[in-house]
């Protein structure tokens, strides 16, 4: 296969607190199955090709960095939507287990086979993960955002790709566009209990802003996400789930 650059679409993930599990481990070996377990649930992404098909196969590529990891797919006109999606229901599943994700998405040049990534690309991603993303969210960069809203050129597609994509993407108070963890993706899932998955949310986010109630910079990103989970119920009434106080 030919060495060289590819545009493509590049996420950089940081799970946040996934290093102190980590250390915890080495006392608890019991979490030692859990979390390899979750690595590999991203890694495989079990399901995701055979229900989008081939016309939908974004080609991703996946690499684990201990407690972040780098996704990156090809950028043809429609399927950026697909990539989006794979991503939202990736951060999803953490979150489902607890964990919360910071990071961001870009279109850049990179180079990334198994376990090989460099570029431009992968440094815009890990930059704005550092410098933009500051919460526990996964930010999506302009351009991308606005090919995620262009009309789907591809007809047979078009109903394809809106039942799951629509939500995909919220804005932020700092006018900066993110991926829906909480909402989107258990909202587009047939077999998804999505009430059960906002509720066990709220527990996750409050369990976090009791744990970190002394630690001011830690607190403030859950005290983000508890607002964001807020905005979400506001939205969607029909979830019957109170908002945290």
């Amino acid at each position: 296969m030919e060495q060289k650059y590819e545009n493509r679409l590049v996420a950089f993930i940081d799970i946040l607190g996934f290093s102190d599990l980590i250390l915890r481990s080495e006392k608890e070996p019991g979490r030692i199955p859990w979390l390899i377990n979750i690595l590999n649930a991203i890694k495989y992404n079990e399901g995701i090709k055979e229900r989008f098909g081939k016309k939908l196969d974004v080609r991703m590529e996946f690499t684990a960095f201990s407690d972040c990891f780098v996704l990156s797919s090809r950028i043809p006109e429609d399927p950026v939507n697909a990539s989006l999606y794979q991503i939202t229901l990736i951060c999803t599943l953490l979150l489902k287990s607890g964990l919360f994700a910071r990071g961001a998405v870009v279109e850049g040049n990179i180079y990334h086979r198994e376990n090989i990534v460099l570029g431009p690309g992968f440094l815009d991603a890990y930059g704005k993960e550092q410098k933009e993303a500051i919460y526990p969210r996964i930010i999506v960069s302009k351009n991308l955002v606005k090919k995620y809203y262009h009309e789907i050129k591809v007809p047979e597609l078009d109903k394809i790709i809106n039942k799951w994509s629509a939500t995909l993407l919220r804005k932020d108070e700092d006018n900066i566009y993110f991926l829906d963890t909480i909402f989107s993706v258990s909202h587009s899932l047939k077999s998804a209990d999505e009430k059960a998955h906002v509720e066990l949310t709220k527990k996750h986010i409050e369990k976090r802003i009791k744990e970190n109630k002394n630690k001011i910079d830690i607190l403030n990103k859950y005290i983000w996400f508890k607002r964001y989970f807020n905005n979400i119920i506001e939205d969607h009434p029909e979830l019957c789930v109170d908002k945290i106080k």
